[in-house]
C-alpha cells in the first residue's frame, strides 16, 4: 500500500532543518550579543549630593525597547529567549506529529474518524490511541524495542512535558519530571529545554514514522 509523501518523516524532516536554522540563530545572536545592544541618550531625574532632584541626560542600553534601566537585557536574551523559542519548537513538533500520525492511521485503515476510545480507569492519551489503533491493524507487525521505547518516553515525557509548556507555561508544579531528565533544566519549577532535548525528541519521531512507514509498505 502506497503512502502520501507528505507521511510524517517528511513534516517532521523539514521542521527538523527549520530548527536547526532557528538554534543557529539564536547562537549566533547571543554570541555576538553586544553588536545588539544600542545605546540612547534619555531624560531622568537623578539625586544630587543635596539631595534635590534635577533633569539629567544619561545613556540607556537597549535591545528592541528593552531597557537596561527596566531589565536585565543579557539575561533575558541568553536564558530567557533560548527557552521560549524551543518550547516553541517542541510544541510545533508535537502538533505536526501528532496530526501526521492521526492522518496516516485514517488513509490507512480507510476511516473517516479515530475509533472510539473504550472506557478505561486509566486515561490514555490521544497519541497512545493512534498508536493502539495502528496496532490494531497489525502496523508495525513486529515492533522494534527501539520502537516500543520510543512510544514510551514520547508519551510519558515528551507529551506531559508539552502539556506544562501548552497549558501551564511551563511550571511543573506537580513535579511530574524529574530534574534528572536529560535535555532539560528545572529552575523554580520552571522546564528549561536544552536543544539537546529538541534534537533527541526529534530522532525520536523519525525512528516512529520509519517504522511505521516500513511496515505499512510492506503491507
Amino acid at each position: 500500500m502506497k503512502i502520501p509523501s507528505s507521511f510524517i518523516s517528511e513534516e517532521i524532516f523539514i521542521l527538523k532543518q527549520f530548527n536547526n536554522m532557528q538554534e543557529s540563530q539564536i547562537s549566533n545572536f547571543i554570541d555576538n550579543l553586544e553588536q545588539q545592544i544600542q545605546t540612547t541618550a534619555t531624560n531622568q531625574w537623578l539625586y544630587t549630593n543635596d539631595g534635590n532632584m534635577e533633569l539629567d541626560i544619561v545613556p540607556v542600553e537597549h535591545i528592541e525597547g528593552l531597557t537596561d534601566s527596566d531589565y536585565n537585557i543579557r539575561e533575558i536574551v541568553t536564558t530567557f529567549m533560548p527557552t521560549y523559542q524551543r518550547q516553541a519548537m517542541l510544541l510545533t513538533l508535537w502538533g505536526a506529529f501528532e496530526h501526521e500520525i492521526e492522518k496516516a492511521y485514517l488513509h490507512v485503515s480507510e476511516r473517516k474518524f479515530l475509533p472510539k476510545q473504550k472506557k478505561s480507569k486509566k486515561k490514555v492519551s490521544k497519541f497512545k490511541h493512534i498508536v493502539n489503533s495502528f496496532y490494531h491493524l497489525n502496523l508495525p507487525a513486529t515492533p522494534s524495542n527501539d520502537y516500543r521505547e520510543a512510544i514510551n518516553t514520547l508519551d510519558n515525557e515528551v507529551r506531559i512535558i508539552r502539556n506544562i509548556w501548552a497549558h501551564n507555561n511551563g511550571y511543573d508544579t506537580k513535579n511530574n519530571i524529574p530534574s534528572s531528565t536529560q535535555g532539560i533544566v528545572k529552575i523554580n519549577n520552571l522546564i528549561s529545554i536544552d536543544y539537546t532535548y529538541i534534537t533527541k525528541v526529534t530522532d525520536l519521531m523519525i525512528a516512529i514514522s520509519n517504522e511505521l512507514n516500513a511496515s505499512i509498505l510492506i503491507k
